[in-house]
């Protein structure tokens, strides 16, 4: 049948060659994987179902009107490779409560979408989040911390970092201008 696909975000729209019949060709079944997912009465079939990181595997078959089928079209293969990686993290802040520290900072955006958030506390990877919001605990008093955060796509694809935020609790002899920095974060700080 010639059959073809073109993407489009996360469809996949299918184009083939009409078949003949010797009574007349009623319409097209249209398989994956050996499997039936739809059906067309004309030369075109939208699959809307494409997820990144899935192969597709996408043939078709013609019936007529005595309900003959026929042998399949050749097959195409639909690979979805998505190597395009999230925006950076932006805005990344801290509030200092005690010994934790609530970050928050601007969402990333990404072509198919966002999986979670790496959050590195001293360049290591500390924990993930779901949202643009992470708790983190155990700052000890009178050390500083940096913290920066990377998005990860649902194909793997990693963000550059945020903005590195520091963050400190003022020890028991610290300088009074250090008591400031208790409930907010800075990003740098000298005494």
């Amino acid at each position: 049948f010639g059959l073809a696909a073109v993407l489009s975000g996360s469809q996949a729209l299918l184009t083939w060659q009409a078949a003949t019949d010797n009574v007349g060709v009623t319409g097209y079944q249209i398989f994956n994987d050996q499997i039936l997912v739809g059906n067309s009465v004309s030369t075109s079939y939208t699959y809307g179902s494409i997820v990144a990181g899935q192969i597709y595997h996408f043939t078709v078959k013609a019936t007529d009107a005595a309900n003959n089928v026929s042998l399949p079209s050749n097959e195409v293969v639909v690979p979805i490779v998505d190597t395009t990686p999230p925006t950076a993290p932006t805005q990344l802040a801290a509030v200092v409560s005690g010994s934790q520290a609530v970050l928050t900072w601007v969402a990333s955006t990404d072509n198919v979408a966002v999986a979670q958030y790496q959050i590195f506390r001293n360049g290591v990877l500390s924990g993930t989040s779901l949202s643009n919001t992470s708790t983190v605990t155990g700052l000890l008093s009178g050390q500083t911390e940096t913290f920066t955060v990377k998005a990860l796509d649902v194909a793997g694809n990693i963000s550059q970092a945020s903005n590195p935020v520091s963050t400190g609790v003022a020890g028991p002899n610290a300088p009074k201008d250090l008591i400031a920095y208790r409930y907010r974060s800075y990003v740098t700080a000298s005494w």
